[in-house]
């Protein structure tokens, strides 16, 4: 054998090219993308809950604002004078407080109804 010859089969022995080869089994190319698909997901999840609340903190200010502007509407101070004597007859009368935890008709409720429209005409 030549020296040449020689020289390049001892490389190959202790090199070998093949078993540097890289295999990939379909498998694994399955469970990468399994996980890819979870992490997409879970990504997803988490924008989805940030937005949510996002969304629920949004409605709250609304929410506020509209019954600011109700609050400072012109029949507000009104309505609320209005109530004002039933408020009082709430806070001592036991009887009272009974019935209204009593189902049934509550006389009562047709001054707090028109203390709701007088709010709800004053909104709009």
């Amino acid at each position: 054998m030549s020296a040449a010859k020689a020289t390049a089969t001892s490389f190959h022995r202790r090199f070998d090219v093949r078993s540097f080869s890289i295999t990939f089994d379909v498998s694994w190319i399955g469970a990468i993308a399994s996980v890819a698909s979870a992490l997409v997901v879970v990504a997803t999840a988490i924008a989805a809950f940030l937005q949510i609340r996002h969304v629920r903190n949004t409605n709250e200010i609304t929410v506020y604002l509209k019954l600011s502007d109700r609050l400072e509407a012109l029949g507000a101070p009104g309505a609320f004078t209005a109530i004002d004597p039933f408020l009082d007859r709430l806070a001592t009368d036991a009887t009272l407080r009974l019935r209204l935890a009593q189902p049934g008709f509550v006389e009562e409720f047709v001054i707090i109804a028109a203390v709701l429209r007088v709010l709800g005409q004053s909104a709009t």
